[in-house]
């Protein structure tokens, strides 16, 4: 059995604070599993934690991911690239 999953990301979405709040819009839900991740995009990052996560949704049930993230620097504090990546499927 195959099912058809979409990848969806979003690459060198800057962040330059140790901490930040960033909402995500992934679309309708239409009884699909979502799951998605923040990831560092290049070196020089330590630590890429998110601190918390919640799911939004409004009353045309698009999906909307709610993310801090806190960073921490190897060297220098100064920034890094983040990228958001999803997976969307068909539930069961």
């Amino acid at each position: 059995m195959s099912v058809e999953v979409d990848y969806i990301y979003y690459d060198n979405v800057w962040q330059d604070g140790e901490s930040w709040d960033w909402t995500w819009g992934l679309g309708p839900t239409n009884g699909r599993y979502w799951s998605c991740t923040v990831i560092p995009e290049y070196a020089n990052v330590s630590v890429c934690e998110t601190t918390r996560f919640f799911w939004s949704t409004d009353n045309s049930q698009n999906l909307t991911a709610n993310f801090t993230i806190r960073i921490e620097w190897l060297t220098h504090p100064g920034g890094a690239n983040l990228g958001f990546k999803a997976i969307r499927a068909p539930s069961a």
